[in-house]
């Protein structure tokens, strides 16, 4: 973190993965791959299927295991979201003061919230408490 407003952060953080950390990644998923085909040789029927599952995941997962391609990969994916945490980061204040500006004029609308449980079809009406 390089700012810290009242209603801002800042960091200098790009995203950059070097191959130095998806190797110390790759090393350490494959140890877990290891330990997890060494179990599944003495595990029962049910178990090892549920390993043999498990290893085969973590392979695919982890992209065969091949450095250049995971750190690729891996760098890519982590400047996207550090991307998208930054562009919250900067709309942050803005709807911060589109709320205060909002509260001061008429007051923030307050609705009570009747959400059913999974699955349900119907939506509750919601109940409007203070307009």
């Amino acid at each position: 973190m390089t700012n810290r407003g009242e209603l801002s952060i800042s960091f200098d953080y790009d995203g950059d993965v070097t191959i130095d950390d998806s190797e110390r990644i790759l090393e350490r998923i494959s140890g877990l791959h290891g330990r997890v085909l060494a179990a599944r040789m003495e595990a029962g029927p049910e178990r090892c299927l549920a390993l043999r599952s498990f290893a085969h995941s973590l392979e695919r997962s982890f992209h065969g295991f091949e450095p250049d391609f995971f750190q690729q990969n891996l760098n890519r994916i982590t400047d996207d979201v550090i991307s998208q945490f930054k562009g919250s980061l900067e709309l942050w204040p803005m709807l911060v003061e589109i709320c205060y500006l909002r509260k001061h004029r008429v007051g923030l609308p307050r609705q009570r919230v009747c959400n059913q449980g999974p699955g349900s079809a119907v939506a509750a009406k919601p109940m409007v408490i203070n307009q």
